[in-house]
Order: C-alpha cells, then sequence, then structure tokens
C-alpha cells in the first residue's frame, strides 16, 4: 500500500509530488481521472483538481472496531481500512467500496449517500468479517459489481465471489453452482 501518488508528465519527464492536503489523514482519494488510495483510511477522499486538494466524500466505512483498529498480524496492514475501490466506468459517481474488515458500500451519488452491501452480501454467503480483497465495477453496465472476499487471517481458503446487478441491493454468488469446496 501506499502513501503518495505521484502525477508524471511524459512530454516533460516532470514527477511531480501529489500530497493530500496539511492536516487531511492518510486518505483514500479518486480524481476525475479515477486515482484510488486505499492507504490506510477509513473514509473516502477524493481530488477533482489533480491532489491540489482533497475532500472526504463518505462516512467511516469501516467497523471502527476499537480493539482492531490500527493493529496488524500481518506485516504493516492495519486492520479497519479500505482496501479496495471501484468506480463505475458506465456512469460517474457509482463507486463500490470494500475493507479489511469485511464492509462493502455503493455510493451512486458521487459519495453524497452511501448504502452498505454487507448484509445483503451474507444472504448470498459472504461472511461478514471476511477480508474484501477486490470490488470490481463492470465495463457493460452500471448497475453490475463484483466483491471477492477471502478468509486468509481466519484460516478459511474458500473461495468468495459475489455479483449485484441492482447497485448492490441483492447479491449472488456465481461460484456456487460450480465450485464444490469441502
Amino acid at each position: 500500500q501506499v502513501e503518495d501518488i505521484v502525477l508524471y508528465d511524459l512530454a516533460t519527464a516532470q514527477a511531480t509530488l501529489v500530497s493530500r492536503q496539511a492536516g487531511t489523514p492518510v486518505a483514500a482519494g479518486l480524481a476525475r481521472a479515477p486515482v484510488f488510495r486505499p492507504d490506510g483510511a477509513q473514509v473516502l477522499f477524493r481530488t477533482l483538481n489533480r491532489g491540489d486538494a482533497w475532500q472526504e466524500i463518505s462516512p467511516v466505512l469501516t467497523t471502527e472496531d476499537k480493539e482492531k483498529c490500527g493493529r496488524s498480524n500481518i506485516g504493516n496492514v492495519p486492520y479497519c481500512t479500505i482496501t479496495t475501490i471501484a468506480e463505475s466506468p458506465m456512469l460517474a459517481g457509482v463507486i463500490c467500496v470494500g475493507s479489511d474488515d469485511g464492509r462493502v458500500h455503493v455510493t451512486r451519488d458521487h459519495g453524497a449517500t452511501w448504502t452498505e452491501a454487507t448484509a445483503a452480501i451474507g444472504t448470498a454467503g459472504g461472511a461478514a468479517d471476511r477480508y474484501v480483497s477486490r470490488v470490481f465495477a463492470s465495463p457493460h453496465d452500471a448497475g453490475t459489481a463484483f466483491v471477492a472476499k477471502n478468509g486468509f487471517r481466519n484460516d478459511d481458503f474458500k473461495p468468495y465471489l459475489f455479483r449485484t446487478t441492482d447497485f448492490g441491493k441483492s447479491w449472488t454468488n456465481p461460484l456456487e453452482a460450480t465450485v464444490k469446496f469441502p
């Protein structure tokens, strides 16, 4: 996980460090040409001016479990952090976010309002506390996204993959009928 973003101008070979505003916490952010920063934050930030200013666009999107926040049992990766972000290439403002403590949230209005999808994924067989390793927005349909979870922190090696076609309201497990895991 990275702390900084560098803008690189291919024409001039000039590299410019893009940092968050002084006083803001480590930021997970996105820009108009999406730049994602899942680097230890519990909230999502975005920049619309190439990193000169950052705007917080979400509430806390993790469990914010005080006993686990900031603690790590694997290297230097803390708990209760955003791990993956995807914006729909079909419809600007549709963003899906996942965290290492199992939470999944969706916004359809550039972050003005958020809906938690963790329980809906649970009805499709997704353990609520499993690490969200990837969210992927479909390049074909604005309401379709995929979420992959893994249980490596829990000695659980079952594959977890879920799909929504209605902006996160309901989820299915496309592996359920084809993959048998003991």
